[in-house]
């Protein structure tokens, strides 16, 4: 038997290489697509993070617009009641005057 026929050092050295070479470039073909699937998302993300800040921006708008509609509001309605109160007043209290006429045409038909 001839052990050296079967076996040979420098042909497993070489499928060793072969084989770790491979398998580099297995690895840098990997790198490379987890790298641009990092750089897609990147900038996917950027995108998302934008929009969210215009929307916050413009929720806090909205948010401020109905405020101040509703501090408007409650003003009017304030306005409002003080013209209602005034016009009660007005209602309730008798005219001098006009009794004062009233008495001087009473006592001009007598």
């Amino acid at each position: 038997i001839d052990l050296n026929s079967s076996f040979s050092p420098r042909k497993s050295q070489d499928d060793r290489e072969k084989g770790l070479q491979q398998r580099n470039t297995e690895l840098c073909t990997r790198i490379k697509t987890l790298e641009e699937k990092i750089t897609s998302l990147s900038s996917e993300n950027e995108a998302l993070v934008s929009n969210l800040f215009k929307e916050r921006n413009t929720r806090i708008q909205q948010e401020q617009l109905q405020q101040q509609q509703q501090l408007q509001q409650k003003q009017l309605q304030k306005e409002q009641q003080q013209l209602q109160k005034e016009q009660e007043s007005r209602d309730t209290s008798p005219a001098p005057n006009l009794s004062n006429m009233e008495n001087r045409l009473e006592r001009a038909s007598l």
